[in-house]
C-alpha cells in the first residue's frame, strides 16, 4: 500500500522511497518464486501510470514478456529443471486452459453448508468466538489431476458451488457495479480511487484463475482502511500539529 501511494505521488522528493519499496517488493516476489507478487507489482505499478499518462504500450507489452520469460525461468527452478528440458508447452497450457477446464468438473449447488465459500468469513468468525461448530472452508482449494493438475477453478468457483448459475449470475452484476463505480471515481481524479482502482485491476485479471476478493476479503478490508486513513485525515485535518 505504501508502495502504491508514493508511486502516485512519485516526485524528486520521494523517489529514493518509490524505488527503495519497489525493489524490496520485486525482491520478495524473487526470493519466494512468487508469480502472483511479481504479477501484482506490475499490473498495480501500470495501473497508476496509466492515471498518469506515463505508460505507452510498447512499455506494456515488453514488460509482459519480460514476466513471462520470468514466469517460466521461475518455475523451471522450482522443479529443479533447466530451463532447455522445462516442459514449456505443458506449464503454458495449464495457465491458460486449466483454470476452464477445472470449473467443468464442479456441479452447481454442491456446498456441504449454504455460501460456505462465498460467505467464508461469516462461517471463520463464528468458529472464531464459538457460536458455531462447523469450519471455515479451506481457502486452499483442492487438486484435480483430470485432465489438468491444477487447483485454480476461476472466480465463477465460490458462486457457483454455492448458488449455482444464479450465484454467478448475480455476484457478476454485484462485482460490475462496485467495479465500475470505482473506476468512474478513478477517472474523476480522485487519488484514493485511481490507488483503489489499482487493487481491482489486479482482482479482475486474476478472475480467471480465481476469485482473490472473496477469499482476501479480511485482508481487503484492512488495505481499504490503511489506504483511506491518510486520505480521510488530510481531508478532516485529523492529525494538524496545534501551536502550543
Amino acid at each position: 500500500m505504501a508502495y502504491l501511494i508514493e508511486l502516485f505521488y512519485y516526485s524528486k522528493k520521494n523517489r529514493y522511497r518509490v524505488i527503495i519499496l519497489g525493489l524490496m517488493l520485486l525482491s520478495f516476489g524473487i526470493g519466494t518464486m512468487s508469480k502472483i507478487v511479481l504479477l501484482e507489482l506490475l499490473v498495480k505499478t501500470v495501473s497508476i501510470l496509466f492515471f498518469k499518462n506515463k505508460v505507452k504500450v510498447k512499455h506494456l507489452v515488453v514488460a509482459l514478456v519480460v514476466l513471462l520469460v520470468a514466469f517460466v525461468a521461475m518455475q523451471s527452478i522450482r522443479y529443479n529443471n533447466s530451463v532447455k528440458s522445462f516442459n514449456r508447452n505443458g506449464f503454458l497450457i495449464t495457465y491458460i486452459v486449466g483454470n476452464t477446464s477445472a470449473f467443468d468438473t464442479l456441479e452447481p449447488n454442491s456446498s456441504t453448508h449454504c455460501g460456505e465459500n462465498v460467505f467464508r468469513v461469516y462461517y471463520a468468525v463464528n468458529k472464531k468466538f464459538g457460536r458455531s461448530g462447523i469450519k471455515p472452508v479451506d481457502p486452499i482449494l483442492p487438486f484435480i489431476h483430470k485432465p489438468l493438475e491444477t487447483n485454480t477453478y476461476t472466480a465463477m468457483y465460490p458462486f457457483f458451488k454455492d448458488f449455482g448459475y444464479w450465484g454467478v449470475g448475480v455476484f457478476a452484476l454485484l462485482y460490475g457495479l462496485l467495479f465500475g463505480w470505482i473506476f468512474r471515481r478513478a477517472q474523476q481524479g480522485s487519488p484514493m480511487f485511481i490507488i483503489l482502482n489499482a487493487m481491482v485491476v489486479f482482482v479482475v485479471v486474476m478472475q480467471y484463475a480465481g476469485d482473490i476478493m472473496i477469499t482476501n476479503i479480511s485482508g481487503y478490508i484492512k488495505q481499504i482502511l490503511l489506504l483511506a486513513l491518510p486520505f480521510v485525515a488530510g481531508k478532516y485535518k485529523l492529525f494538524r500539529r496545534t501551536a502550543g
